[in-house]
């Protein structure tokens, strides 16, 4: 795992942007930066093989280096669970991020029925409903993690909307968000944590500081309130926190 010094050797991109640098170094930068992240990993594993019957598909949108489908195959493999009539949808919009997730994912593509890659804008909702309409699996496990953040506000109740509406009955959508609270003291907590948390985990003031420079306009956090809204407004789910560190949570939702 390479090392992320993208913001102490002045590599990183401003602003914020998923180029070459940032996904060389990308899992080194989310296991550094987002509190729990392994095991948020380990909850996608079980949730997917939980809900994945012995033909469906599992789509991760926002897929970068293919992290959690490795934890899911590595489970499956752990558990004697066998993937070889399942399949797995790696999407991204960033081709650097696909181009090296291909690579990662090499190990244990094997273990799947079928495993393939697209390049997909989420922003573009006519792409979005084409791409889903067009596949004729049986779309058990979506994987949406720190990726509504990244997008235009306006667009992500929409999104929400057309992914739930493709979803298997019984399937799940599992969706990780950084919020920022409606309180001002507990988001004063909340920030004074997680910068703690990335100083414990040997970045700089300086960095953490460049880092959320790059990063202003690019994550937008919804607010708790707002963000638990929007997913309870899905009447054809039904929606569980099932992780949650301050700013950082996680939720399933469970089609009907």
């Amino acid at each position: 795992m390479k090392k992320d010094i993208l913001y102490r050797e002045q590599e990183g991109p401003t602003p914020f942007c998923f180029n070459k640098s940032v996904s060389r170094v990308f899992e080194d930068m989310l296991s550094r930066s987002i509190p729990g992240y392994w095991d948020q990993q380990d909850f996608i594993a079980r949730f997917a093989l939980e809900h994945l019957s012995d033909k469906g598909c599992l789509l991760d949108f926002g897929a970068s280096l293919g992290a959690s489908v490795i934890h899911v195959s590595k489970l499956a493999s752990k558990s004697k669970r066998s993937l070889n009539k399942n399949k797995a949808v790696l999407c991204d919009l960033s081709d650097s991020m696909l181009e090296n997730c291909k690579k990662n994912v090499q190990s244990v593509e094997g273990q799947w029925g079928s495993m393939c890659f697209q390049r997909m804008d989420l922003c573009d909702k006519t792409e979005l409903e084409g791409f889903l309409q067009t596949r004729s699996d049986t779309l058990e496990v979506m994987i949406l993690h720190y990726v509504l953040q990244f997008l235009p506000l306006k667009d992500r109740k929409d999104v929400l909307h057309i992914l739930c509406s493709r979803l298997a009955k019984g399937g799940v959508l599992l969706v990780g968000e950084k919020v920022r609270s409606s309180l001002d003291s507990v988001q004063r907590v909340w920030q004074k944590a997680h910068t703690e948390y990335k100083l414990a985990n040997h970045y700089s003031r300086e960095e953490i500081q460049k880092k959320e420079e790059a990063l202003k306009d690019v994550l937008v956090p919804m607010t708790e309130d707002g963000l638990e809204k929007m997913l309870g407004d899905i009447k054809a789910v039904r929606c569980s926190l099932y992780y949650s560190f301050a700013a950082f949570k996680c939720y399933a939702l469970v089609k009907k």
